[in-house]
């Protein structure tokens, strides 16, 4: 258990994410998806930095709202769409695997390359 945890520590200080040959630098605000730079604005950012750190597990628009945006937000349910829009499009530029899936009646997740 005391193993565990000391590894879920150390993870927690980690600068880099990973999924599927997309990698995040968070101290440095850099993406990059096979080797190639993408290009975010900070709300695409901390959105795919959400999915990175949960990386397969669904959320719905509510959670995202919440988690990304923050709960104060006064922000449209539909709003997750556009920017779920816009961040498919930036992340999959030039590559046929799309990274986000959207699931039916559930919301979004990140686990389209495996």
């Amino acid at each position: 258990m005391y193993a565990l945890l000391r590894r879920a520590k150390k993870d927690a200080g980690s600068t880099r994410l990973s999924y599927a040959g997309l990698e995040m630098d968070v101290s440095n605000y850099k993406v990059k998806r096979e080797n190639a730079t993408v290009a975010l604005s900070p709300l695409q950012f901390r959105l795919l930095r959400h999915f990175l750190e949960y990386a397969g597990q669904v959320f719905s628009r509510e959670q995202l709202l919440a988690s990304v945006w923050g709960a104060g937000a006064d922000v449209d349910a539909r709003s997750v769409d556009a920017q779920i829009r816009r961040l498919r499009s930036a992340i999959n530029k030039g590559h046929r695997t799309d990274l986000l899936r959207t699931v039916r009646m559930g919301g979004y997740s990140l686990d389209g390359g495996n």
